[in-house]
Parts: C-alpha cells; sequence; structure tokens
C-alpha cells in the first residue's frame, strides 16, 4: 500500500534545506572535501559516462531537472561537455542563483517545477533526476515528473536516475523511489549499484581509494542505484 503524498511546493523544499542547514552532523557528512564523498561523486560520474559518453561526445543536449546549486552541471563543464549545451532547471531561486554563481553563462538556467517542465517536447537526448524524485511529495508527484522527462526526450534520449535503494530512517524529508514507479511510468530500466554506503566511505581516510574501488559496485556494499531509461519508440505516449 502506497502512503500518502506529503505537502509538495517550493516551501516544503526550502524548510528541508534550512534543516540540513542547521544540522552540524550533516554539514560534516556532506563536506565537499571529505575523501569518500569525492570517490562517491566520481564513481557515479563515470557511471554515467559509460552510460551517454557517446552521446554526450556526439553534442548531445542535456537537462538536468533539479540541477541544484549546479554540481553536476560543473562536472560535465569540466569533462569537456560544451556548455551552451547543459541546461539546468530549479525550484527555488536562491539555489538556481547559486548555480548561476558557479556555472559559465553559456549554461542556460530556468526556474521552474520539474512535474511542469518549461521545454518543447523531444527537446534533449540526455536528461537527469539525480535525487529528486525522492524529494517530492508522493507518488502521484513522481509520476508527473517522470512522465514530464519522458515528453521532452528526444527519440534514442536517456534518462538517468539516482536515487537511494533504501529508505533513510534520519531523513524524513525524503522517501525510497521504488524501481517499479518507474517502469509504471516510463518502461524497462537498467539498474547499476552505486555509491559504498556513506557512513563507510566517509571513515577510510587515507585508505580510501584503494577499499571504494574494491567495494564499489557490489550490491550488498551500496546505498543508491543508477537508472537508466533510453527512450527507444519514435514517439512516448503519455496517455
Amino acid at each position: 500500500m502506497r502512503r500518502p503524498s506529503r505537502e509538495a511546493g517550493p516551501e516544503r523544499v526550502r524548510r528541508a534545506y534550512a534543516s540540513y542547514g542547521r544540522s552540524q552532523r550533516r554539514r560534516r557528512a556532506w563536506a565537499a572535501d571529505n575523501r569518500g564523498n569525492i570517490a562517491a561523486r566520481a564513481e557515479l560520474l563515470s557511471a554515467c559516462w559509460e552510460l551517454v559518453g557517446a552521446q554526450l561526445a556526439d553534442g548531445a543536449e542535456v537537462l538536468d531537472a533539479g540541477c541544484g546549486t549546479g554540481f553536476w552541471l560543473r562536472s560535465f563543464v569540466e569533462r569537456g561537455v560544451s556548455p551552451g549545451r547543459l541546461h539546468g532547471i530549479e525550484l527555488l531561486p536562491e539555489r538556481l542563483a547559486a548555480s548561476r554563481d558557479a556555472l559559465p553563462a553559456a549554461v542556460q538556467l530556468r526556474q521552474g517545477d520539474v512535474r511542469r517542465l518549461p521545454y518543447d517536447d523531444a527537446s534533449f537526448d540526455v536528461v537527469l533526476l539525480f535525487t529528486v524524485l525522492s524529494s517530492l511529495g508522493g507518488p502521484q508527484d513522481v509520476g508527473m515528473a517522470l512522465r514530464e522527462a519522458g515528453r521532452v526526450m528526444r527519440p534514442d534520449a536517456t534518462l538517468l536516475i539516482y536515487e537511494p535503494r533504501y529508505p533513510n530512517p534520519l531523513n524524513r524529508h525524503t522517501a525510497r523511489i521504488p524501481v517499479g514507479l518507474v517502469r509504471e511510468a516510463l518502461g524497462p530500466v537498467e539498474e547499476r549499484p552505486v555509491t559504498v554506503w556513506p557512513p563507510v566511505a566517509r571513515r577510510l581516510g587515507r585508505f580510501t581509494e584503494p577499499v571504494y574501488r574494491r567495494l564499489a559496485g557490489r550490491r550488498w556494499a551500496t546505498s543508491h542505484r543508477l537508472l537508466a531509461y533510453r527512450n527507444r519508440s519514435p514517439k512516448l505516449s503519455l496517455g
């Protein structure tokens, strides 16, 4: 039985980020210079390149739906993707402003809701939804966001979804996204286990590189998954 939808909208999201900001524990855990965090982000980025690297090399138009403060868009720029082919949409104006400060001016950023994307049909070759679905109000909102992502995908485009594999009892602001919910909205998806359990990875210190490399990709040792949906049909019917 599906749980009821939570409150949706910018105020709930803003309160969640404010709560994170007040937590010293979370700030320490998410520190950008922690070796475990660096390894996890590098692993995810490498997995993305395995899945969409050929499309990116061929001049793909990329949308980061729920781009936050621009970390992943910046990572794509650093890997050589042309800023003029990168697009981001973010719900909260303050986070969008942070993206503008962090990214080249050629990256095209807009304020908006992933449940109602302000783009034409078949606009993008690669769409990212990274830890966005789990922050929405519930299954209905998740379905809306997935169908919108499908709508703006070109034929042969790829949607990448990064989410935890398990519910987090310490974070009431997020919810686990079942793979079945994605399949129900879009169709078949490829699944890859990624991200060595953060509480372990963040404590590896100088042993991070060899230990993380051994554990990476092992289902029992990973907390998240990367889902890839490929739009194989010429036109996606959204019903």
